[in-house]
């Protein structure tokens, strides 16, 4: 007779990994770390698409870039609609994309791109001030059980309950 209440909890760097992120780099990044990020793309990376709403985060990045290795072109993009026209048009091999941008956010590019064939297998690496390792977990979903079951008075009055601490 005892209720059993369960949910998934992702770990956010498992939900960026998820979402089609390969990486996630916390801002300020270190030329190192941005060095090793890009080094296990592979050596083939070339072209960057580097995507951020801060012009001085461009500028900082692509100067980092170019000291790890002054072959590599960089292009950027400066909000979503234009990362993703970016990214049909340049055909990176990498793109250091930024979370918080203006339009779509990096979230609704890493879902677009990956709606898009001919995009879709080009590595993406999120750029964020957020340490995504460091948020709180969420869960999606709960799921309340009992053995008898509830009737849809017990459910209609749990619902509420749970509405009531919710809200």
């Amino acid at each position: 007779h005892t209720p059993i209440v369960g949910c998934t909890v992702a770990a956010p760097v498992t939900s960026a990994q998820s979402a089609g992120a390969r990486d996630h780099l916390t801002k300020p990044v270190t030329r190192a770390r941005l060095q090793s990020a890009i080094e296990s793309v592979g050596p083939h990376v070339r072209r960057i698409l580097l995507a951020d709403d801060d012009p001085d985060v461009l500028q900082l990045i692509t100067r980092m870039i170019a000291a790890c290795d002054p072959e590599i072109e960089v292009a950027t993009a400066s909000s979503g609609p234009a990362t993703l026209a970016q990214l049909a048009r340049v055909r990176p091999d990498l793109v250091l994309l930024d979370i918080v941008m203006p339009d779509l956010d990096g979230w609704q590019v890493l879902r677009l791109k990956h709606e898009d064939e001919t995009i879709r297998d080009i590595p993406v690496i999120l750029l964020s001030a957020q340490d995504l390792a460091s948020q709180p977990p969420t869960s999606d979903a709960l799921t309340v059980t009992i053995d008898r079951g509830l009737s849809v008075s017990e459910l209609l009055s749990c619902s509420l309950k749970l509405s009531e601490l919710l809200l």
